[in-house]
């Protein structure tokens, strides 16, 4: 898999000979079960094959129970800088239930031997919205993050995936969610209290010390371009989007025969108005009006809609922007979905 991987770095090299990368960010599983000479070899074969600019936010999303003293420092040796580590909760109970391999023991271990290691730049992920949890729980598992002095948190609704588990048990009434009033109870809370820590909430689900916002994460919110490789990578450049093959064997194969990996489309101009509103309003940014207007589908239709949403509060101009206000950022998916076209 690593192999492959190199060779598909080689393969997109020319797809940014133009410009120089900004961010590395290695995600979408676990690849701090990967050994660390294999995450060297990936790292230098991106450094011999394209531009990279300084200073460069170099990302890894870990596990707690993979970190220890030695793979902290090895990774910190290599060039990592910024650690995104899936505690999810510090209650061993929440932990079971989304079948976690960590307890909430590692969790706090792990953030106190990355730092021990030199890192400064640690975001940890927190899901609210939990079978089971109450305010009080949720506001211990706030305080225990604050507690770690982490410079960047990520809190995320708990989604609910069909043909698991915990899907099953909720089917058949043997655990049960808490309700959308809770649910938006706990945004409130974890909100307020992040911002009153000196924490800015600059996109729905990511709250950050002042200069470290998450730089890879903030260029997909400003529609910046990206190349992702692996099996199920995306990539965009420009207005095509491309897609990786999921089936690792097959993502190897093709790779070692130099078959092609990967799927695209053209996004139509429908479909990057409607990007636009979807990956602007998420954030502290929002969309520019003159963005908004310069459109064609800046339609008396559309500004129908939109000035109802202002009106009605939802949405709020501001530094020449519409941006979601306030506690509505709970509800923004519902918010922008009535924005788009269709």
């Amino acid at each position: 898999m690593v192999g492959a991987i190199c060779q598909e770095l080689i393969n997109k090299s020319h797809l940014f000979q133009e410009v120089s990368i900004q961010t590395i960010y290695f995600g979408g599983g676990s690849p701090s079960f990967i050994q660390t000479e294999n995450l060297a070899r990936i790292l230098d074969q991106i450094r011999e094959n394209y531009s990279l600019e300084e200073p460069l936010e170099v990302t890894i999303e870990c596990n707690p129970d993979d970190i220890n003293q030695n793979f902290s420092d090895a990774i910190m040796e290599m060039g990592f800088n910024r650690i995104s580590l899936g505690i999810q909760s510090f209650f061993n109970e929440d932990l079971e239930l989304m079948n976690r391999a960590h307890d909430s023991d590692q969790a706090a271990s792990a953030v106190q031997q990355l730092k021990k290691s030199g890192f400064q730049n640690i975001t940890i992920d927190l899901i609210y919205g939990l079978p089971n949890t109450s305010m009080e729980k949720w506001k211990a598992n706030i305080q225990q993050a604050l507690n770690l002095d982490v410079p960047h948190i990520s809190s995320y609704c708990l989604t609910i995936e069909e043909k698991t588990l915990l899907h099953h048990q909720i089917e058949t009434g043997a655990i049960q969610l808490p309700t959308p009033e809770s649910q938006l109870e706990q945004f409130v809370f974890l909100s307020e209290t992040l911002v009153k820590e000196g924490y800015e909430h600059y996109e729905i689900s990511n709250f950050a010390k002042p200069g470290f916002e998450s730089k890879h994460n903030s260029s997909y919110w400003k529609n910046k371009d990206y190349i992702g490789v692996g099996p199920s990578a995306h990539s965009k450049i420009g207005n095509k989007r491309f897609w990786n093959i999921s089936n690792n064997y097959q993502y190897i194969k093709r790779l070692k025969t130099d078959l092609n990996v990967s799927e695209e489309e053209i996004l139509s101009e429908k479909d990057l108005f409607n990007e636009m509103l979807m990956i602007g309003l998420r954030t502290k940014w929002g969309v520019k009006l003159d963005n908004i207007r310069s459109s064609e589908f800046y339609t008396t239709e559309f500004q129908k809609e939109l000035n109802k949403k202002i009106e009605e509060g939802f949405l709020q101009i501001e530094d020449e922007a519409i941006k979601i206000s306030g506690v509505n950022k709970f509800i923004a998916d519902t918010i922008i979905s009535d924005l788009f076209i269709v």
